[in-house]
Formats: C-alpha cells, sequence, structure tokens
C-alpha cells in the first residue's frame, strides 16, 4: 500500500483536520504542534536555528518557541528533524537539506513546508518498492496569506506542489487555504477564486482579532489579580507565612500575564499581516476601536511589561482600504 502524509501546520481554519485523519497517514508536524495536535506525529520538523529570534526577546536555545519547547520535543518518540542535533532531543535527526539541494538542483526553499514536501517527494523517488511510494500529500493549517508569507512563501510552496503533482501525487488542500487559488487571467466569464480568496482573507482578519482581543482581556485578568495579591501582601506582611504562600500565587499570576502579554503581541501581528493581505486582494478593514491599547500603567505592578498590543497610531473610525474599485467591506466584531 502506498504512502499517504499529512503535512500540518499552526493556521487554526484547518490545522485539527489532522487530528481527524486516519492511523495509516502519516502525519508530519511543524513548531508548536502541541498547541493542537492530539494524534501523535509520525516526524516533526524544526529546523530553524537553535536561537532563532533570541534577538526578538525569546529564550536562547528554544528555537525561537519558548520555555517548555524543548521539553515537549524530547517528550515525542518519534524523528524530530534538525539544523544540528541538541542533546536535549533524544530522537533529534540531521536534517538533509544539502542532499535535497544536490538531488533537485534547485536552492529555492523559503519556508519549512516547501523543504518538508521536497523531503518528502525525495523519499517517493527513491523508494524501490510500491510501498514506499506515495500516493497523496494531505495540507492543513498552512495558508500563507499574510504579506510576508504571499509574497515570499507561497509562490515556492506552490512550487513544489507542482513537483508533487507532476509525479501523479496527489495533492489534497482545503478549501479555506489560499494556496494554488488566484484569478483566472484572463477568463473573468469562468470565474475565479479572488472573491474566495477575499472572503479567506476577512475570516482571517476576524480570527486573529478575536483571539487578540481574548489574550488581552486574559493578561489584564492575571494584572488585575497580581494586583490584589500585592496588596494582600502588603496587609498580611505582619504574617509572614501568610505572605510568603501570597507571594508565591502572585509571582504565578505575574507569570501568566507575561505569557498572555507575549501571546497578545503575536496575535495582533498577526492580525495585522492579515489586514494588509486583505487589501492587496481589494479589500477593507476598519481598525479594532473596540480594542484600546493595553494601558501598561494599569499592568505596572506586574513588574517589567513590555509592549501595547495596538498601534497607537490608529484613531477611532480611520478606515483601512485599498485602491482597488471593488473594496470589500469587512464587519468589525466585538
Amino acid at each position: 500500500m502506498s504512502r499517504v502524509i499529512c503535512i500540518s501546520g499552526f493556521d487554526p481554519a484547518s490545522r485539527d483536520l489532522a487530528n481527524q485523519q486516519p492511523p495509516e497517514v502519516e502525519v508530519f508536524a511543524i513548531n508548536n504542534h502541541r498547541a493542537y495536535m492530539t494524534v501523535d506525529p509520525a516526524r516533526i520538523y524544526q529546523i530553524h536555528p537553535r536561537d532563532w529570534k533570541s534577538n526578538q526577546g525569546m529564550p536562547a536555545g528554544t528555537y525561537g518557541r519558548g520555555p517548555g519547547y524543548v521539553e515537549t520535543l524530547a517528550a515525542e518518540t518519534c524523528p524530530v528533524y534538525m539544523q544540528a542535533l541538541d542533546e536535549r532531543v533524544p530522537n533529534a535527526q540531521i536534517f538533509p537539506a544539502q542532499e535535497l539541494i544536490d538531488y533537485f538542483g534547485r536552492r529555492y526553499f523559503t519556508s519549512t513546508p516547501a523543504w518538508m514536501v521536497a523531503h518528502a517527494l525525495y523519499e517517493h523517488d527513491k523508494a524501490k518498492s510500491k510501498k514506499g511510494k506515495i500516493a497523496a500529500i494531505k495540507m492543513f493549517g498552512i495558508t500563507l496569506s499574510t504579506t510576508h508569507e504571499y509574497f515570499g512563501q507561497r509562490p515556492c510552496l506552490e512550487y513544489w506542489i507542482g513537483q508533487a503533482e507532476g509525479r501523479g501525487i496527489k495533492f489534497e488542500i482545503p478549501d479555506m487555504s489560499t494556496l494554488m487559488k488566484g484569478v483566472l487571467y484572463p477568463y473573468a466569464e469562468l470565474g475565479g477564486d479572488m472573491q474566495n480568496l477575499r472572503q479567506m482573507s476577512q475570516e482571517r482578519v476576524h480570527t486573529w482579532r478575536q483571539k487578540n482581543m481574548e489574550e488581552r482581556d486574559a493578561a489584564l485578568a492575571m494584572t488585575a489579580v497580581n494586583s490584589t495579591l500585592q496588596t494582600l501582601i502588603q496587609a498580611f506582611e505582619s504574617t509572614e507565612g501568610r505572605a510568603i504562600d501570597l507571594l508565591a500565587t502572585a509571582q504565578r499570576a505575574k507569570a501568566t500575564a507575561q505569557q498572555y502579554l507575549n501571546a497578545g503581541n503575536i496575535s495582533h501581528a498577526s492580525f495585522r499581516e492579515a489586514q494588509d493581505a486583505l487589501l492587496r486582494l481589494g479589500g477593507s478593514d476598519l481598525p479594532p476601536s473596540d480594542t484600546p491599547p493595553l494601558d501598561i500603567q494599569e499592568a505596572h505592578n506586574l513588574g517589567n511589561i513590555p509592549v501595547a498590543f495596538v498601534n497607537e497610531e490608529e484613531e477611532e473610525g480611520e478606515t483601512i482600504t485599498s485602491n482597488s474599485d471593488e473594496p470589500i467591506p469587512v464587519e468589525v466584531v466585538g
């Protein structure tokens, strides 16, 4: 029986489909897969440098993924493909990047999913029996619709999808993905995917806006808990044992709030990129006037909390639009 592979990314629109695959499907995971993945992957790809994003505030040695990530990789029993072996990850294997470049004669890999597809095709080509050949590749949780992804990563991934289809491999892409969709030039009367692309971008803007607001609310709630506990600590400072217990709880609240703040900064950046992608497709959107900047003064009791979520240059009621003759309005969701 030929192989069926499922490559699963992190985009919430379709990533959960990976959890619904039958046992015979080999699930290939990327990065923070355990944030949503309930099945055991057949392999994991973490091909970023060990200290990736450490210059952007992420802890060194975590591959740009934060505390606890390496421990998650270490607990997996499947192969973990990496740039270099990591003594903390028992199942780490060297990813054969140069071997793939030499075999395909191309130095065209602009994302982890592109490398993953090429790796699968390499195994397909080298297989000596039908059992080792690949019949189908499914791709979930990978949309590449933000500005950086759309222009820097999507064309490359679509090239490798074409390489797979040229080998007779069926490539399954969910309808909610923007991959392999575009204008049907110049046959407008035959229809195309531009309207669908706009709709998907609208939904992506909504998803990231909602996620950002939820993480803001959670951070502020933990800030309030910490502030209350600090007040109680002062009230009970004469009762040393009780004050120590409260201090430990306050520190946990502070750490939790910091996690939500970090997540909120990431989701806000994703929201703005999704917004920008929508504009480039001829849509329009309103900034979330009901999502004011996080009041850092209110959160000051937490200590060194660094960043507000929302661009303070945005003004209530400001309309972001494109030069398209047919802008598509986006509902502002509270």
